[in-house]
């Protein structure tokens, strides 16, 4: 085995561009699809990031004060998080899991909810009265629109024409008109209303009586109260299953008092089971396909996972200080890549393994191609193709600024073979990171020489 002497500088944040490459092409970020449940820490400044095929905590994501509500774009790209004590929304890229900007809106923003073409996000600010609209393209606020008191939870329009917004001192709903960006109707409801979620064809909205024991069902067509449905004490926020779902069309209710998870068919309006679940359960999210309900114990600071098809708890999973509001959706995550490439004067001897973050990078050496007993590893940030002496070449493309990241490991005396193993750091600003790596063979009576390129894309496994 070489000694590793390997010392990484990495750049956080640093993102390379896709470039014409010499030779085999570099592979960029490769990117799968998988389902994560993003939790607002409201006791601090996180969102807990949950692999929902295990259900367990893969990252954490730094934020602004006292996160509260949550959303995800439709293309799961991006989460925009309600930070209640900052006046501020965070929006993180969800394939790396960074905060990429920061929107500053009202006082004390709860609630959010994302246009279906994700188009615009509606910020509702508890002490300011109003709803932000945010522009997701440019992450600025193009309008701000006057609503009911104190607004919480808010709910879209299927097709996009519509937000509801449930406000709690007013004790009504405000119903905005998407085109206009005004209110154009008030639905009276009474008991403080907080958490508001719609079926899926629109028709109805299940709006919880914050301060007492029930839901409003509403009629959308009319804007007027159809129906209540007794469930939990003091009910928070709920959400609807979609349709097609395992369980059939359910809303599933987290009562902060009683600590317990009211299920009601949507068919029939009815509670059809209670689930006991951790102390202060206020926030519940969904996977899209319907499968499982995620449900944040605030008191306990655990997430409840729930199976919709037996309504039953299947697993639990801790997370920050006081976890509030949860998204789930199926977004992308860089995955670490590794891509060969090579000139015609460089041996082609270097064979690197991916760099997942937190795992080990192993590279191998071959120094039987060129008859040398030592070898080097150099890494470059910035792609090179710059021809040395005696036609050795630093491969890339059509760029002289290369900056050498870090010196290298020794490989053990007379070969022939040098392998290294080097750690790669647990981070996740490193996601994305692309790294240019090469071996230089040197000691013997033969001049050095520079190996093949591995370009590695930081990323996930």
């Amino acid at each position: 085995m070489g000694r590793t002497l390997w010392v990484l500088r990495w750049r956080p944040r640093r993102r390379e561009s896709a470039l014409a490459l010499v030779g085999v092409g570099l592979l960029g970020a490769g990117a799968q699809a998988q389902t994560f449940a993003y939790v607002a820490d409201q006791g601090g400044t996180t969102v807990s990031v949950l692999e929902t095929s295990g259900d367990t905590l893969v990252d954490t994501v730094t934020v602004g004060n006292v996160p509260f509500g949550l959303a995800l774009t439709p293309d799961g790209s991006h989460v925009y998080v309600a930070n209640h004590g900052s006046g501020t929304v965070s929006v993180l890229d969800t394939p790396c899991n960074l905060e990429v900007d920061t929107v500053t809106v009202g006082n004390g923003p709860i609630g959010v909810a994302i246009l279906p073409d994700g188009s615009f996000a509606y910020v509702s600010n508890h002490f300011d009265d109003t709803v932000s609209v945010i522009a997701v393209a440019t992450n600025t606020v193009t309008t701000t629109i006057p609503v009911g008191s104190r607004p919480h939870d808010m709910a879209v329009m299927p097709d996009g024409s519509r937000v509801y917004v449930a406000n709690n001192n007013s004790s009504d709903v405000s119903v905005i008109d998407t085109a206009t960006s005004t209110v154009v109707a008030t639905i009276a409801l009474g008991q403080s209303p907080f958490g508001i979620t719609l079926t899926p064809d629109g028709s109805r909205a299940f709006v919880t009586a914050g301060f007492s024991s029930f839901v409003w069902v509403v009629d959308t067509a009319s804007n007027t109260v159809s129906a209540t449905v007794n469930v939990g004490s003091r009910p928070f926020w709920l959400a609807i299953t979609p349709d097609g779902s395992p369980g059939g069309s359910k809303v599933y209710v987290a009562n902060s008092f009683s600590a317990d998870v009211s299920v009601i068919e949507v068919a029939t309006e009815t509670v059809v089971a209670t689930v006991p679940v951790g102390s202060s359960p206020l926030g519940v999210g969904i996977s899209p396909d319907g499968s499982k309900a995620y449900v944040t114990s605030t008191g306990s600071n655990t997430v409840y996972v729930i199976d919709t098809a037996t309504d039953t708890v299947t697993s639990t999973v801790g997370v920050g200080a006081g976890p509030l509001g949860a998204a789930v959706g199926t977004t992308r995550t860089t995955v670490a890549t590794v891509a060969f490439r090579n000139a015609g004067a460089n041996p082609a001897s270097l064979v690197s393994s991916t760099a997942v973050l937190g795992g080990m990078l192993e590279a191998t050496v071959d120094l039987t191609t060129t008859g040398h007993t030592m070898a080097m590893l150099f890494a470059f940030d910035t792609p090179v193709n710059l021809v040395l002496g005696g036609g050795q070449v630093l491969l890339s493309a059509d760029s002289l600024s290369g900056e050498l990241l870090s010196g290298a490991g020794l490989g053990p005396l007379g070969g022939p073979t040098v392998h290294f193993s080097i750690a790669v750091p647990s981070q996740p600003v490193l996601c994305g990171f692309t790294s240019y790596l090469q071996a230089l063979h040197m000691g013997g009576l033969t001049p050095f020489a520079l190996s093949n390129s591995q370009d590695l894309v930081l990323g996930w496994s």
